[in-house]
């Protein structure tokens, strides 16, 4: 038998532009929901990555939600997430730009 590489390597840890898909058992077959990357900033500031587009901190209100908008917001992008407890809540995915 010839062993399996692939399940020995370690992996590198996720990146700006990585694709993060959800397994789960109860979704209809073929469909992937795609996964949401909390990080920080160089500065220390709450980012989310979500399908290779990246979102900064905006604001927050009294308690833990937030609103993050597209790094592209400044020329005009629109996209936006909101969030409740570091989860996402709701989400205006209409970018007018590529990555």
């Amino acid at each position: 038998m010839r062993p399996r590489k692939k399940w020995q390597q370690e992996q590198r840890p996720l990146q700006v532009g990585d694709l993060v898909l959800i397994v789960d058992p109860s979704s209809p077959r073929n469909v992937w929901p795609r996964g949401f990357i909390f990080t920080k900033s160089k500065y220390g500031k709450p980012v989310i990555i979500y399908d290779g587009f990246r979102f900064n901190l905006h604001s927050t209100s009294k308690g833990d939600r937030g609103y993050f908008v597209c790094v592209k917001w400044g020329v005009g992008c629109r996209a936006a997430i909101r969030t409740q407890n570091n989860e996402v809540v709701t989400i205006r995915d209409s970018h007018n730009h590529q990555y």
